[in-house]
Formats: C-alpha cells, structure tokens, sequence
C-alpha cells in the first residue's frame, strides 16, 4: 500500500506544520522552526510534547539564543493554547 507524503497545513495563526510521523511534527512559527514530539501517543491525541528550536526567527540578534528560544517556545504555546482554548505547563 502506498503511504501519501506528507502535507503542510497552514493555520489563522500564521502557523505552518508538517506532520513527520504520528508522533513528530516540524512547526514553522513566525519564521522559526520546531520540532514538536509527543511524549506519549500520538499528535492527534497530545497530552504531553518536547519541543525544540531547531531555528530562531530570521533577523535574530541576540546574544543570548537560548532566552530566545525559550521565548519562541512560550509564545508558541500562548497563541496555541488561547486558539484551542485549553491550558498548558512547563516541565523541564
């Protein structure tokens, strides 16, 4: 059986994403790119997730990268969470 290629989808949110496996999705948000991976079953069903920036915004200066991404990621989490309405928390 032939497996289609994944699509990208695009959100209001100007959130783009693309599905790697049912459990990895690369997200670009406001030009930076992540990596979201469910810690526990699949995307569709996401209770818990890692995320990683596997690239600041463009125009990025900062000496300090990781703040940065940290920043991308809460603001990431913000704009999903008030979409979705439902809630988050930081684990590390």
């Amino acid at each position: 059986m032939a497996i289609p290629p994944p699509r990208p989808y695009s959100t209001q949110q100007n959130i783009q994403y693309l599905d790697v496996t049912e459990t990895r999705t690369l997200v670009i948000f406001k030009t930076a790119i992540l990596n979201l991976e469910s810690n526990e079953g699949t995307l569709t069903t996401l209770s818990g997730a890692e995320i990683t920036v596997y690239e600041l915004p463009r125009h990025t200066n900062t000496d300090d990268p990781e703040n940065e991404a940290i920043s991308v990621i809460e603001k990431f989490i913000d704009q999903i969470t008030s979409a979705e309405m439902t809630t988050a928390s930081r684990h590390e």
